[in-house]
């Protein structure tokens, strides 16, 4: 085939690449402008593409709080590392194709426990990162902190993480936030003392949901005999 043949595909594909270039340039702009680091567009369909090579193994836990489902894959150790953990039954993953792997039935145990009220320390449980931006590590590794029974503001996050001035931008990696529980984004409620919101919604069954871990919270830290 001639280049003549194939130039007008190679154009196409030439302004394809300079849009999405632009695109991440313009995305990467606006948040550091709010005090991002770094930021790509693309990072999650990067870490899919990387994830559909690797064995994910799964754990569901059905408790009368929530149902929890966790995924996580090995480390170059042979180690668990969790990669997602969703609540409610929103997702549809079949258990007769579960892969069993012992470490990730230890860290449902821990789950359940906590949702029991007896595991008040999940700060153990190993979290993938490496696909997050350095803006987002520092607040989720700040929210990770949050004590167990306490609760704090989104601004006041945002000072904890030393992006002060970044809230909203804050308030967004709390709502998109894939390891509930274990990082406490429930801990986190609006200025005025409003819970906020909770697993990507405003109303309905997660902020409820939220309401009743904070409560159950603060019962076990102010009586811990009735657990």
């Amino acid at each position: 085939m001639s280049f003549t043949a194939i130039e007008p595909f190679l154009k196409k594909a030439h302004r394809k690449l300079i849009s999405i270039q632009a695109i991440n340039m313009l995305y990467r702009n606006l948040y550091l402008f709010s005090g991002y680091k770094k930021l790509s567009l693309f990072s999650r369909q990067s870490d899919f593409m990387e994830r559909k090579n690797m064995v994910e193994y799964y754990e569901k836990i059905n408790h009368k709080i929530t149902n929890v489902s966790l995924w996580g894959i090995e480390n170059n150790s042979g180690n668990i590392i969790v990669t997602l953990i969703e609540l409610f039954d929103h997702n549809k993953t079949d258990l007769k194709k579960r892969i069993y792997h012992r470490q990730l039935s230890g860290i449902a145990l821990k789950i359940r426990g906590f949702l029991d009220g007896k595991s008040l320390d999940l700060s153990k449980i190993p979290l993938r990162m490496d696909s997050f931006s350095d803006f987002e590590r520092d607040i989720l590794k700040a929210a990770r902190s949050i004590p167990f029974g306490k609760t704090v503001s989104y601004s006041d996050l945002a000072a904890m993480a030393g992006y002060p001035k970044a809230v909203r931008a804050v308030a967004s990696v709390m709502r998109k936030n894939r390891f509930p529980l274990v990082i406490p984004c429930h801990r986190v409620i609006r200025k005025n003392g409003h819970w906020g919101g909770f697993h990507g919604e405003q109303y309905g069954d997660a902020v409820e949901l939220k309401k009743r871990l904070i409560e159950m919270e603060k019962t076990k830290r102010n009586c811990p005999d009735l657990f």
